[in-house]
C-alpha cells in the first residue's frame, strides 16, 4: 500500500479546504494506505476547538474535533510546524490534542511517498 503525505496550509475556517483534506486523509486510511498529515502556516487554525473565535467562517464544522477523530481512520502521524505564526494564530484557543506532534521541521518525505498539498 502507498504512503500518503498531506501538507495542509490553508485557513481551516475561512476556506473549505480543510473539509477536502479531511476526506482525503480519512479515505486513505479507510482503504489501507498509511497517511501522515503535516500542518503549517494558517493550517494551524485547524487545531482550534473554538470556531466561534474566527470571523468570516464558511462552514459549521469543528475542525479540532475532526482532527481528534483521524486516528479512527488510521491517520496516526500529525505533525504541526511550530513557529511564531502558528503560536499567534491559535493563542488562547482550546486545541485538539490527539496524536499531534509539534516540530521545528517536518520529516523529509521519501521519494516513494505520494505528496498532496491543500
Amino acid at each position: 500500500m502507498a504512503h500518503i503525505v498531506i501538507h495542509y496550509q490553508a485557513h481551516a475556517y475561512t476556506t473549505k479546504a480543510f473539509l477536502d483534506m479531511f476526506e482525503c486523509a480519512a479515505a486513505a486510511g479507510n482503504v489501507g494506505h498509511s497517511c501522515t498529515l503535516l500542518i503549517s502556516g494558517q493550517g494551524v487554525t485547524a487545531l482550534s476547538l473554538q470556531p466561534e473565535r474566527f470571523s468570516e467562517v464558511v462552514h459549521g464544522k469543528n475542525t479540532g474535533k475532526m482532527l481528534n477523530s483521524l486516528p479512527l481512520y488510521d491517520v496516526d502521524e500529525i505533525f504541526i510546524l511550530q513557529d511564531a505564526t502558528s503560536a499567534k494564530l491559535i493563542k488562547e484557543h482550546a486545541l485538539a490534542d490527539s496524536s499531534i506532534t509539534w516540530v521545528d521541521a517536518f520529516p523529509t518525505p521519501s521519494s516513494d511517498d505520494i505528496l498532496i498539498h491543500f
